[in-house]
């Protein structure tokens, strides 16, 4: 079965987003779905997880930009895909799911490495509009030269919660 062109597979060149949407860096395990739930498989997504991340999606016209370690795996990136469109997006999703993170390897931990790889993406594509990170690491983009980049935590053991939503929502919305 081939991927459809809006999954970015590993190998694939990332793609520029459209300069006039919001930008959210997608972190997948922790977000949308829990540590109980990847105990014993990491394809798991929470449906209600996913409905509040469509909802970040409708409310802010929002693009996505998969900054989880998922983004290494075709199964993975073609679940995602799946289940997406189980959620209520359109079956080709290119205009929302518009590139992945550079892979970065150096030494750091996850969490710098995480940052370092966002940081690589908004330089590589030159961008300038509102940013939102949502990532259940402890990630710190305060030595980052980029201010117009927002950070949500969530926390592991519930994914997304509505407060996140709220959080995410706020963050790019704000003029």
């Amino acid at each position: 079965m081939l991927l459809p062109q809006t999954i970015i597979s590993p190998q694939q060149p990332t793609l520029a987003p459209y300069m006039s949407h919001p930008l959210l860096f997608l972190d997948v395990d922790g977000v949308l779905n829990t540590t109980m739930m990847t105990m014993n498989s990491t394809f798991q997504l929470h449906p209600k997880l996913m409905r509040r991340l469509l909802s970040i999606v409708k409310r802010t016209n929002c693009q996505i930009c998969i900054s989880s370690t998922w983004r290494r795996s075709n199964p993975h990136l073609q679940f995602l895909h799946t289940k997406l469109i189980e959620c209520g997006c359109p079956p080709d999703c290119s205009d929302l799911i518009v590139g992945k993170t550079p892979l970065l390897i150096q030494p750091g931990t996850p969490s710098e490495l995480r940052v370092k790889e966002i940081v690589a993406y908004v330089d590589e594509h030159k961008l300038t509009a509102r940013m939102c990170v949502i990532d259940d690491l402890d990630l710190d983009f305060t030595s980052a030269k980029h201010k117009n980049i927002n950070f949500v935590r969530t926390k592991e053991e519930c994914g997304v919660s509505d407060e996140d939503v709220e959080n995410v929502v706020e963050c790019l919305l704000r003029k």
